[in-house]
């Protein structure tokens, strides 16, 4: 996961997060490969919620997508 330091007009410079990776691909399922995208919100009672993203290879008429 990496933290966006810098994001403006002129530049961006981002920093891996040294916890990374946070999430990874399980294995199986939805995000068997890999994850990217970990979007975290907290919610008003103070928990935290977070929406990722993953990659399933799949394989349809011999093409793997």
């Amino acid at each position: 996961m990496f933290e966006i330091n810098e994001l403006n007009t002129s530049g961006y410079r981002e920093t891996e997060i040294p916890e990374s990776p946070i999430l990874k691909g399980s294995g199986e399922g939805w995000n068997s490969h890999r994850m990217h995208h970990c979007d975290p919100h907290q919610l008003d009672n103070g928990t935290w919620m977070a929406s990722v993203d993953g990659w399933k290879k799949v394989v349809q008429f011999g093409l793997k997508y």
